[in-house]
């Protein structure tokens, strides 16, 4: 028999052992007593199947686990002239608006008001409205009467946009105001 062949039965067996883990049968009835290189040939490819299949899956898993998951949102104002209101909106460069009363949950703003505020970043990362692992982005602008809403970057608003795809806490007014 040459290497070629025996390297192609010795792939084949561990295929059926391999095989036999997700079937729940012993390798000698995956492997069935074949004397072919075609049959195992067959259950080699069934092989390579189940591994793509399970090499995918963790790849997935691996890219999911990897995100990370933000709990809240803190929006820096410190270095503006920012006046606090108890309806502030955050808007992209563009004016459009990215938070505001409108996008919230009404059961939670009668909980807990549309924003919180603080004075400092410390003391709103503390806060357990934003939870333990906040997005912080810092406030570039403030515009609208009285100077009560927010402008961010646009790459902010990007991103926050697709968290708020995935995750809820826009809708729960988790977000915290830092102000001077």
């Amino acid at each position: 028999m040459t290497w070629t062949k025996r390297l192609k039965l010795f792939i084949i067996e561990n295929a059926a052992t391999f095989l036999s883990f997700f079937w729940s049968e012993p390798p000698s009835r995956v492997f069935n007593g074949y004397d072919s290189i075609q049959k195992g040939e067959k259950v080699m490819k069934k092989a390579m199947g189940a591994l793509s299949f399970l090499g995918m899956t963790f790849l997935m898993m691996g890219l999911a686990l990897s995100q990370v998951v933000y709990t809240g949102l803190i929006v820096d104002a410190r270095d503006l002239s920012f006046t606090p209101s108890a309806s502030p909106k955050i808007l992209d460069e563009d004016g459009r608006e990215i938070f505001g009363s409108a996008y919230l949950d009404k059961k939670w703003v009668e909980k807990q008001g549309v924003v919180g505020y603080a004075k400092d970043l410390a003391e709103a990362k503390a806060n357990s409205r934003v939870g333990k692992n906040p997005y912080v982005v810092k406030a570039i602008k403030v515009t609208g009467p009285n100077s009560k809403d927010l402008i961010i970057s646009n790459a902010d608003a990007r991103k926050i946009r697709e968290l708020a795809k995935h995750l809820n806490f826009l809708d729960h007014a988790k977000v915290v105001l830092v102000v001077p």
